[in-house]
């Protein structure tokens, strides 16, 4: 069993330690990965060639991924389901404390690029940015981390760059891993991986009154969801999100009902394994008083004991908790 993450009372803020198609350029500074899933995507000629759906190898590791996000899931884990075309992920630690070269260090113009040629396939599309700081860290560099003025300097120089080719980012938060797991380094070798033109699953929900519950079908979704636990990496097979608020003094937090819920939903899915679940819960009244009133219930009840009796029940070997 793994926590996948802590509380925090201000609404629509969920910190995660896992991470983490269209048709659009996915690049990772100096490697360009286009998707082929265009419907009208002209054929390959000698003055067009035909897109390529991997990303190059050898290339130098960067410090900033540019995501593709096409299902509903993968946006409600990026961006609590606003309406992204891509994620931008940064290796947070490498652009720290580099005020004076930050746009060098982030390599804005192959961010700028990259955008560029989102724009240029989706007019509309809206990113969501992602500071992720990975890795073990002393106690200077996480001060730097925590420090609103690093951060807003980091998020400053990114929209500067998205703004360039009017492209909106309407999502900003930060996720940590300070396992010494190799995040960043793995993150980056799972998208050279990708095939983007077998992304193809669209990860329809089942859904009932209270619940809404997704199987994990595509790559990209894998990686989102995957954490480091007990020494090793694992991904969701299936979300559940819990949209009915718990609280307290609900024993246990989630009860017959809304178990028979998920219960009914994952029997519409076509689950292939069912090693872990992950579960997104919605505290009573998001609000400080709620939050301070729920969390020791969700951390000493449901994490633990309540949600690996549920999910034993529910045929899944391990579960992971948002909320």
């Amino acid at each position: 069993m793994g926590v996948k993450s802590g509380g925090d009372w201000r609404p629509g803020r969920v910190s995660t330690t896992p991470l983490i198609a269209t048709a659009f350029v996915l690049s990772v500074v100096g490697w360009r990965l286009e998707a082929a899933l265009q419907p009208d995507a002209p054929g390959e000629t000698a003055g067009n060639p035909k897109p390529a759906t991997k990303l190059a190898e050898g290339s130098e590791e960067p410090n900033f991924v540019l995501i593709p996000i096409r299902t509903e899931l993968q946006r409600k884990l990026v961006a609590n389901g606003k309406p992204i075309e891509a994620l931008v992920l940064l290796n947070g630690y490498a652009l720290l404390g580099k005020r004076e070269q930050l746009m060098r260090s982030l390599d804005a113009l192959s961010l700028q690029r990259s955008l560029a040629d989102l724009k240029a396939s989706h007019p509309h599309a809206a990113i969501a940015l992602i500071m992720g700081y990975y890795g073990p860290a002393g106690a200077d560099k996480f001060a730097l981390s925590s420090s609103q003025e690093e951060r807003g300097a980091i998020e400053k120089a990114c929209r500067l760059v998205a703004n360039r080719v009017n492209v909106p980012v309407i999502y900003v938060t930060s996720t940590y891993d300070n396992t010494d797991s190799g995040h960043w380094a793995k993150i980056v070798a799972e998208l050279r991986d990708i095939d983007l033109a077998k992304e193809t699953a669209d990860e329809a929900p089942a859904r009932d009154a209270d619940v809404v519950v997704f199987a994990v079908q595509a790559r990209i979704t894998r990686l989102l969801t995957r954490g480091y636990w007990n020494g090793a990496w694992l991904s969701a097979d299936c979300v559940v999100y819990v949209n009915r608020p718990l609280d307290a003094k609900n024993h246990p937090m989630i009860g017959p009902d809304l178990e028979s819920q998920i219960a009914g939903a994952l029997n519409k899915l076509d689950l292939r394994e069912k090693n872990r679940i992950d579960y997104h819960l919605l505290p009573a009244d998001p609000s400080r008083e709620a939050y301070l009133r729920n969390r020791d219930a969700i951390m000493n009840r449901f994490v633990g004991n309540e949600a690996n009796a549920l999910s034993g029940r529910l045929g899944f070997k391990n579960n992971s908790i948002t909320w």
